[in-house]
């Protein structure tokens, strides 16, 4: 018996001396990132935003359009006008096609716009730290940093190819710099803080400059109905800044492009979506409803303590104040007119993101913020455990849903075993958070929460992603059409444009389009026609494909494409007779770097 309990004393000992090494072990770590939180988030950066940067293709809708868009300015020379499938992009402004342009001369062209994204994804993270270090402390700022990574929308858009990051680097650095003047009253920080907004407007239009510029006007407002110092004039002169920033490149390219391209970029493009019904149309609270969910898990540590944060604001603790006042004008601004999507949003969340840092922080013994913090490591947990058990049950489930195979379940695959690396980490962290949360250590448990959720983050691109490539990318698809095209054949579009990046992959810098009554008059002589497969029906109406067949039906994004290609392609017409050859016509190709 006496050794018995001997034997028990010396387990306990060494389970409690392993506990004390693992906690030692975890505060030391604590202490190495409290000393150089800004290595730590470059190091997080590198793993969960660079080193998965060439792991796919190019997604629809915005990543391969961009991308075509800058690869036609590369290749024509035409980098003050944007150019998209041989013809004018009135679309968009130039600055973010600079950027991949540059950014190709030193990555892939595949992945350049990720990498201009990935570098605007860290201006936002080391802004957003340096505003919560501005409205708390150090510790403060790195909570906000961990709660946006890991922020689901947040954490899909830093990934890719879109404006909208670059378009929320300088949002963040205007409302940095508008925070820096608040504080100091340095003229220069305002300059500044509308100069963001001019390279903005060039990122993508006035919505740069209109979004800061009511917050600061809303700000200025209640500071002279609370009886404070309040200055209205930059609210006259910085936009003038801005906008002279934008002119030096409207003005020139206006020139050039031409009356049409005028009238679009200044007036149909950028007004005409608010009087008008506009793509991607949405009702008025939309946003309302679809915010909370794409803020997740976050947002439910925000609705909880919604009580406190009203108290906050009732008292005018100034830090809590304009980050709310930011967040509060995005809402309003964006479901104002009819088109919406999510990533519209994307500017709100570095102050969403220091809110909940200041929540955690400020409110660290209250039994509610434990609550709410705790069913978000429940739901991380739960997410986790879906994102490692898939593989597993899928060969169970891809006899009823034909969809899962293209997750193959290999057990020589190196992608699957990988997953479980990130995945038991993350499980060890979140038992960690909620060892934090018993004793309310509040902050270190979000950001023990936030990092297993970038773990998570980690699984989806090392398993997932890779495999949903092979139907959401047209590189495969792509790679089928080269095989089967003649050396300098032709290829068309039926119906459409489509931006799925097929001119990239084909390295064409135009596929024409061909649609019926074109066909009626002259049928068609290329050597492979791209449709959708729901408009198959649509074409033998008007073209009987005596003269085709159908080489391969692929999956591209959402949808289904059949390649058609010509019976007797060495006899078809290359380009059209009354025409030269030209890069424009499909009939020449470009290579791509």
């Amino acid at each position: 018996m006496a050794a018995n309990m001997e034997s028990n004393q010396e387990i306990n000992d060494v389970q409690s001396l392993a506990e004390k090494k693992g906690a030692s072990l975890f505060t030391i770590i604590q202490k190495i990132i409290s000393r150089h939180p800004i290595m730590f988030i470059i190091l997080l950066w590198l793993l969960f935003v660079v080193l998965p940067i060439g792991n796919r293709g190019l997604w629809a809708p915005d990543e391969p359009r961009y991308l075509q868009v800058a690869w036609e300015m590369t290749h024509t020379g035409s980098y003050l006008v944007p150019i998209m499938n041989g013809e004018i992009y009135a679309e968009k402004p130039p600055l973010f096609f600079w950027l991949t342009m540059v950014a190709a001369k030193i990555f892939a062209f595949e992945t350049a716009s990720r990498w201009v994204s990935a570098f605007a994804s860290l201006g936002i993270l080391l802004l957003t730290f340096r505003l919560g270090v501005m409205s708390k402390d150090e510790k403060t700022g790195l909570t906000a940093v961990l709660v946006l990574m890991s922020t689901s929308l947040f954490t899909l858009l830093m990934t890719t190819g879109n404006i909208d990051i670059t378009l929320t680097f300088f949002t963040t650095a205007s409302l940095f710099f508008f925070l820096k003047w608040d504080g100091r009253q340095e003229k220069k920080f305002l300059v500044l803080a509308y100069g963001a907004c001019g390279l903005g407007i060039l990122a993508k239009g006035p919505v740069a400059l209109l979004v800061p510029w009511l917050s600061f006007v809303l700000w200025e407002s209640g500071k002279y109905f609370r009886h404070e110092k309040a200055s209205f004039a930059h609210l006259a002169w910085g936009p003038a800044v801005a906008l002279a920033i934008a002119a030096l490149w409207v003005i020139p390219a206006c020139i050039a492009g031409g009356r049409e391209y005028t009238r679009t970029i200044l007036f149909r493009q950028q007004f005409g979506r608010v009087i008008r019904s506009a793509p991607h149309s949405r009702p008025v609270f939309y946003y309302f409803l679809n915010f909370p969910l794409d803020a997740l898990p976050w947002f439910i540590v925000l609705a909880g303590v919604a009580p406190v944060i009203k108290n906050a604001v009732r008292d005018r603790q100034r830090e809590l104040l304009f980050f709310g006042l930011w967040i509060c004008t995005i809402l309003v601004f964006f479901s104002l007119p009819s088109g919406k999507r999510e990533r519209y949003l994307l500017p709100l969340y570095p102050a969403f993101s220091i809110i909940i840092a200041h929540i955690v922080a400020r409110w660290s013994r209250r039994r509610d913020t434990t609550l709410w913090l705790r069913i978000c490591a429940i739901l991380v947990l739960v997410i986790l455990g879906v994102l490692m058990l898939f593989p597993a049950v899928v060969p169970i489930l891809k006899d009823r849903f034909s969809v899962l195979s293209i997750f193959p379940f290999d057990l020589a695959d190196w992608h699957l075993w990988g997953i479980y690396i990130p995945g038991v980490l993350a499980v060890g962290l979140i038992r960690q958070a909620f060892k934090h949360l018993h004793v309310r250590q509040h902050r270190v448990a979000c950001n023990l929460v936030a990092v297993s959720l970038l773990l998570g983050f980690a699984i989806v691109q090392l398993y997932y992603i890779p495999h949903v490539d092979r139907v959401k990318s047209a590189r495969y698809a792509s790679q089928t059409i080269r095989s089967i095209l003649p050396a300098g054949g032709s290829v068309a579009f039926y119906g459409r444009r489509f931006d799925n990046g097929w001119n990239f992959y084909l390295q064409r810098a135009k596929i024409p389009v061909i649609t019926d009554e074109q066909i009626s008059h002259h049928p068609p002589h290329y050597d492979l026609i791209i449709l959708r497969k729901k408009d198959l029906p649509k074409l033998k109406k008007v073209m009987p494909l005596t003269r085709y067949e159908i080489a391969a039906v692929q999956p591209v994004g959402s949808k289904k494409f059949v390649l058609l290609k010509l019976k007797s392609a060495g006899q078809a017409a290359r380009c059209t007779p009354d025409k030269r050859p030209s890069i424009f016509d499909g009939s020449i190709t470009v290579n791509a770097t």
